[in-house]
């Protein structure tokens, strides 16, 4: 006998992010962002079986939402007057949403013009 789980969702997000920047050595720069966020689920959970003696319930929303934190932090260096390279790492808790966090790696190229 097998039952399986479907579980589908969309997810809202509004993030409140102060950053905090500090010059590690000339060139480089050290920035860190605490986060507040807004996390809205909106959905769908169902099951389904290939055994006709298995009774399942009906397929359900979900409309779930909660506050959670999360954090950003970057290291960047300059190139130049005019561009830098940088490293940056966020992770978000995205807690209504079936327990799921989210991990973020960027690495960049910046030119300013």
């Amino acid at each position: 006998m097998v039952v399986w789980g479907h579980y589908e969702d969309d997810l809202h997000l509004i993030s409140f992010a102060p950053e905090f920047k500090w010059t590690l050595a000339p060139g480089w720069t050290w920035a860190v962002g605490p986060q507040v966020n807004w996390v809205a689920s909106r959905g769908r959970i169902s099951y389904s079986t290939t055994d006709p003696t298995i009774q399942l319930v009906a397929a359900r929303g979900r409309n779930d939402d909660g506050f959670t934190w999360g954090a950003t932090k970057r290291v960047s260096y300059d190139l130049g007057e005019r561009s830098a390279l940088s490293l940056e790492y966020q992770f978000l808790d995205l807690e209504p949403s079936f327990n799921r966090e989210s991990h973020i790696l960027t690495a960049s190229f910046q030119w300013k013009f």
